[in-house]
C-alpha cells in the first residue's frame, strides 16, 4: 500500500538501486542498455518546446519560472466497479498518479533541464499533494445519482453506500493535483503543478461498459495541457484537446476537438528584444517533423513507434547510447516527483507534515550500493 511512507519513500530508493545495478552490470557488458517508454519525449511538439526554453535560457539565461501541467482522460467509473473492477483500479492504495501519472512526473524535469545553467542547476523539490479518493467520487456522484443517471443501476449493484465505504477505505486516488517548489542551493527557482485526473470529461453514455477492461476505450477522452512561463521572456502553452469521432461529420481530426487535435502557442516579450516574433501558433502540420524513418507525426501512437524503433537502431548499431532520449540513466527526476507525490499523500494519510522534500539532483551524490545478486542477473 502507497499509504505506507516507507513504501511511498522506497520508489526513489528502488529507482536509484535499479540505476546502480545497471551501472554495474555494464561494467561486465558494455553494450547493455536499458530504455525507458516514456513517449512524450519522442513527440515532436515536446521536442519544439524544449529547444524555445533553450533559445530564451540561452539569450537571457532566465530559466523556466513556472510551470503547469493537467491531464485527464475521462475515465467514469460506476459506484459498484470501483469495487469490482480492479484493472487499472484503486484498491493496491495508489492510483492515477501511477496509471498514467509517470508520464507528465518524466515529462516536466526533461523540459525544465533545457532552462538549467551553470549555478542554477535544481537540486531539491517540494511537492504537497491534494487528492480525491473513492470516498470522495461517492460523495460527488453517489449511488442514488447514478440510480437517477442509469435506470437499471439499481438491479446491477449489489452493495450500499455503507459497504461502497468501508470497501474503498484504504483506495488509492483518483484525482491528485501536485503543487511543487524546485530550488537550487535553497532558492526557488521554478514553481510548479502537475494535475492528473481520471474524474474529468468523458464521452461513456451507457451502463454498461463496451470493454470488461475499461481503463481502454469506454469514452476515455485524453485533454491535456502545459504551460510555461520563463519570466518576462516567453510564455508556451501546449493544448491537446480531444473528443470522440461520431462519424463522416468529424471532417478535421486536426481541429479543436479532433482525435488528433493539438497546438503550441508561443508568445515572447519582443518589445525587450525586436527580432522576437511576439505570437506564433504550432498546429499539428508545423509539428509534423523529418525522422529517420520517415515523418514524424505529433501523435502518442507515432511516439511510442519511434521510441521503439530507436531502441531496435541501437540494437542494430544504428545509434550511440549517448543519442539514446530515455536511457535508464536520465530518470532519476522523474522518479523523485512520483515518489514526492505518494509520500505527501502517505504522510498526510497519516496524519503527518503535507509537504515531502525531495533530492532533485540528476543522480545522488553517494556511494552504490552493493547490488543484490538477483536483480544482477535480472539485468
Amino acid at each position: 500500500m502507497l499509504l505506507d511512507t516507507e513504501r511511498a519513500a522506497a520508489i526513489l530508493q528502488d529507482a536509484d538501486e535499479l540505476v546502480d545495478c545497471y551501472r554495474q552490470a555494464r561494467v561486465h557488458h558494455p553494450q547493455l542498455l536499458v530504455s525507458v517508454q516514456a513517449q512524450r519525449r519522442y513527440h515532436p511538439a515536446f521536442w519544439r518546446i524544449r529547444e524555445l526554453i533553450a533559445e530564451i535560457t540561452e539569450a537571457t539565461n532566465c530559466p523556466v519560472t513556472s510551470f503547469q501541467s493537467f491531464h485527464s482522460d475521462g475515465q467514469w467509473r460506476m459506484p459498484d466497479e470501483l469495487v469490482d473492477l480492479s484493472y487499472h483500479g484503486f484498491e493496491r492504495g495508489y492510483g492515477k498518479g501511477a496509471h498514467s501519472g509517470y508520464h507528465f512526473f518524466d515529462i516536466v524535469p526533461w523540459l525544465l533541464s533545457a532552462g538549467e545553467t551553470a549555478g542554477k542547476e535544481l537540486d531539491t523539490v517540494d511537492i504537497h499533494a491534494f487528492v480525491t479518493r473513492p470516498a470522495d467520487l461517492l460523495r460527488q456522484l453517489g449511488i442514488r445519482d447514478h440510480e437517477r443517471l442509469f435506470p437499471g443501476f439499481a438491479t446491477r449493484n449489489p452493495y450500499s453506500e455503507s459497504e461502497l465505504g468501508a470497501a474503498t477505505h484504504r483506495f488509492g486516488e483518483v484525482d491528485a493535483f501536485l503543487s511543487m517548489a524546485y530550488k537550487s542551493a535553497g532558492q526557488t527557482m521554478t514553481l510548479g503543478s502537475i494535475s492528473l485526473v481520471h474524474n474529468g470529461f468523458s464521452q461513456r453514455g451507457s451502463l454498461t461498459p463496451a470493454h470488461a477492461r475499461l481503463y481502454k476505450g469506454n469514452g476515455r477522452v485524453r485533454h491535456e495541457s502545459h504551460t510555461i512561463e520563463q519570466g518576462p521572456f516567453q510564455a508556451i502553452h501546449l493544448h491537446s484537446l480531444q473528443t470522440l469521432s461520431d462519424g463522416p461529420l468529424d471532417a478535421d481530426p486536426h481541429a479543436l476537438g479532433g482525435d488528433a487535435h493539438i497546438e503550441v502557442h508561443v508568445f515572447r516579450n519582443n518589445r525587450y528584444q525586436r527580432a522576437w516574433k511576439k505570437y506564433a501558433r504550432l498546429g499539428f502540420d508545423d509539428l509534423t517533423t523529418p525522422a529517420d524513418t520517415g515523418l514524424a507525426l505529433p501523435t502518442q501512437e507515432s511516439s511510442r513507434r519511434r521510441a521503439m524503433q530507436e531502441f531496435l537502431a541501437y540494437l542494430c548499431g544504428r545509434r550511440s547510447r549517448e543519442e539514446m532520449a530515455s536511457e535508464l540513466t536520465s530518470h532519476r527526476r522523474g522518479s523523485a516527483l512520483m515518489a514526492g507525490a505518494y509520500l505527501s499523500m502517505a504522510q498526510q494519510w497519516n496524519g503527518g507534515l503535507p509537504v515531502a522534500t525531495l533530492d532533485f539532483r540528476t543522480s545522488p551524490h553517494t556511494a552504490p550500493a552493493p547490488c543484490p545478486t538477483r536483480m544482477g542477473a535480472a539485468l
